[in-house]
């Protein structure tokens, strides 16, 4: 069973990021978009493992990496996935807000990766190199889009994003994360 550990933006940038998200898609079809049950986060690992190994993969994280982190936003991007992807099973138009890899991000990633090798869970999506640090916003079944002016808190100082974990559902989203009680 895959499951994930992510940053979540604080509540009110939350809404914000789902607001934007509702009306870019609102001009093409989509097949999902972010929302208060799929809440916009930034994937620092996602491994497969049992119920267990997640757990003690999520208590190894938390004593090894801060509980926030800086989120620097740097655009906006529409990519093709083909079918037969892991997370788009049957392709479409990936839309997110792309984050800075930055030195705290890439540290979380590698530092959240090792402990995921301590339980024998096996780390999916890209890893290491391939890590790219951002906020999936939603799958469009066509590359049809209004693009809308970025908002002011895009452009501002980072988020800080709070580390949580959970499984991992359709499209790369998590419908029950669990924080540090």
């Amino acid at each position: 069973m895959p499951y994930g550990i992510v940053l979540l933006p604080p509540p009110g940038t939350a809404q914000r990021i789902i607001e934007f998200a509702t009306r870019l898609r609102a001009s093409s079809p989509s097949l999902m978009v972010i929302s208060d049950e799929r809440l916009p986060h930034l994937s620092l690992a996602h491994a497969d493992c049992s119920k267990n190994s997640a757990e003690a993969w999520w208590t190894r994280a938390i004593a090894i990496v801060p509980e926030y982190m800086p989120i620097k936003l740097a655009g906006l991007m529409f990519a093709p996935v083909g079918a037969g992807d892991f997370y788009i099973p049957e392709g479409g138009i990936y839309f997110g807000l792309e984050a800075i890899a930055t030195d705290v991000l890439r540290g979380a990633h590698e530092q959240i990766l090792s402990a995921a090798e301590a339980v024998n869970a096996k780390p999916i999506g890209n890893v290491r190199d391939k890590f790219r640090p951002h906020i999936t916003l939603g799958v469009m079944s066509t590359s049809a889009v209004t693009l809308v002016d970025f908002p002011e808190w895009m452009t501002g100082e980072a988020l800080v994003g709070r580390l949580a974990w959970g499984q991992l559902g359709s499209y790369g989203t998590f419908p029950d994360l669990h924080t540090r009680a």
